[in-house]
């Protein structure tokens, strides 16, 4: 080989290498319903008490995608391999110098860029954690998936709040109804102050 071509080379047959690559992985937000207990416990009008799998986040539930808790990333994975054979093409400029390796096939098998190949393993983890991060934040679909699925894992507390605040203002608007129409009864001024004073009492 040529000066130029062997200084490419950064491997050499019977060399170990890390080989760098992502694999994709399912993962799932904390459920909000059952905090995580994987749980619902349900208590019977009968005082018989029932536990059953969380619907939400239990593999189980498939009636509503919209408010799935799961999501996609990839992940890093490395592969110790052995060097087997050198190729290069001064046709690709990028990666003009390729592997096959004793583990994957030698003539016929898996052919290995250079630049995902590496001699240290802790070079290759390094490299192999950047890459499956910038390959997360590349697909469009696995941001707004996850994304969605954050959004919609903290739904129970914006829940909570809006059926507190509309209990709230129910609670209030029964009060008032009623303190309209005990004043309406009252025949004169001191029986609505006493009327009111009895009732500040009874709300504090």
């Amino acid at each position: 080989m040529k000066k130029d071509v062997i200084d490419q080379i950064q491997h050499d047959i019977g060399d170990t290498v890390y080989y760098v690559g992502t694999t994709l992985e399912k993962r799932q937000h904390p459920c909000p319903d059952c905090l995580r207990t994987k749980e619902w416990n349900a208590l019977s009008p009968a005082g018989v008490r029932y536990t059953f799998a969380c619907p939400r986040c239990s593999a189980a539930f498939q009636s509503n995608h919209a408010l799935t808790l799961n999501y996609t990333v990839y992940t890093p994975t490395v592969k110790r391999l052995t060097i087997g054979s050198i190729r290069f093409d001064s046709a690709h400029k990028e990666n003009s110098v390729e592997y096959m390796c004793v583990e994957t096939g030698i003539g016929t098998g898996s052919v290995y860029n250079q630049d995902k190949l590496y001699a240290k393993e802790s070079d290759a983890i390094e490299a192999a954690r950047l890459f499956a991060e910038k390959q997360t934040k590349d697909s469009d679909i696995m941001t707004q998936q996850y994304n969605d699925s954050l959004s919609l894992s903290d739904y129970e507390l914006s829940n909570a709040a809006m059926k507190s605040a509309e209990k709230l203002k129910i609670s209030l608007q029964v009060k008032y109804n009623y303190f309209i129409s005990d004043l309406r009864e009252c025949f004169d001024m001191g029986e609505v102050k006493r009327f009111i004073e009895k009732f500040e009492e009874k709300d504090t």
